[in-house]
């Protein structure tokens, strides 16, 4: 007898699922932490601050963000969550880097962009913060470099700039415009808007889902494309970006299942294994 009399549509297609999983199968150190991370960013958002603008407590990143809005516009800063605006003395790995910069990058894509809605507020302004940690990477710069400056300088390609301020050159601040989903307008030393730069603070969420995705996929050589959606760990993607492969996966088989005839063995739907190589 057909298995539909007694399994929903979704239970079948996770039944597909997991019997599709080979056994024994383990992702790598890498894919969990990956994993991990992602978890963490759909159940930490930013959320309204009882004394203005937003504020973020991951603590499986290590990161707090903050967005306060000032008369020059929306002022982003960072924290480590237990060692202040000091670096941690252990080095992260790069995973766990990717998580500080998916933090971080998640509360700057709270900043509205100036073409969905010129009413809204599109400018951004941060100070980075410097701390007392000698950096050899930069041991051949003059005076101390400010390490958290350069590092949003690179991670946002240019378009989180900092320069020292006018009256206080210990101390650096930047501004731009956000102008879309992947474009800004960083100012320039002067004050004056520079050129554009592209920059999109979801890329690295999907580098996370490379990683988490990658060691995973290698364990089965050929799969339909719903398969490899549905190894991505779905409940992630959709929360960080609003796409549900595994609604995908059910909708197709929910197409399918519905031809089928319990008197018909010709109109039943391929099971598992066969499923997985169409």
């Amino acid at each position: 007898m057909s298995d539909k009399n007694n399994l929903s549509v979704q239970e079948r297609a996770s039944l597909l699922f997991k019997l599709g999983m080979p056994s024994g199968s383990k992702p790598t150190p890498d894919a969990k932490e990956a994993l991990r991370i992602l978890d963490s960013l759909q159940r930490n958002r930013p959320r309204p601050d009882p004394r203005g603008g937003l504020i973020n407590i991951n603590k499986t990143t290590g990161i707090a963000t903050k967005i306060s809005p000032t008369p020059q516009g929306a002022s982003l800063s960072f924290q480590n969550t237990t060692t202040g605006y000091n670096r941690p003395s252990k080095p992260s790995t790069k995973i766990q880097q990717l998580g500080i910069r998916a933090s971080v990058n998640q509360m700057i894509d709270e900043i509205p962009t100036a073409r969905v809605d010129r009413k809204l507020d599109s400018r951004y302004l941060f100070e980075p913060i410097g701390d007392d940690i000698i950096d050899t990477r930069f041991k051949d710069e003059p005076g101390k470099p400010n390490a958290r400056a350069k590092a949003y300088d690179r991670f946002t390609k240019g378009a989180f700039k900092a320069y020292p301020k006018k009256n206080s050159p210990d101390f650096q601040v930047g501004y731009g415009n956000r102008i879309s989903e992947d474009t800004w307008q960083p100012r320039t030393q002067g004050g004056k808007y520079g050129k554009y730069v592209k920059f999109d603070p979801k890329d690295v969420v999907s580098r996370l889902g490379k990683y988490a995705s990658g060691k995973a996929l290698s364990y089965v050589p050929k799969m339909g494309p719903y398969m490899q959606s549905l190894m991505i760990g779905d409940q992630l993607i959709e929360g960080l970006t609003g796409i549900s492969p595994y609604k995908s996966f059910v909708d197709h088989t929910k197409k399918q299942f519905a031809k089928e005839d319990s008197k018909k063995p010709e109109t039943w739907v391929p099971r598992p294994m066969t499923l997985m190589i169409r």
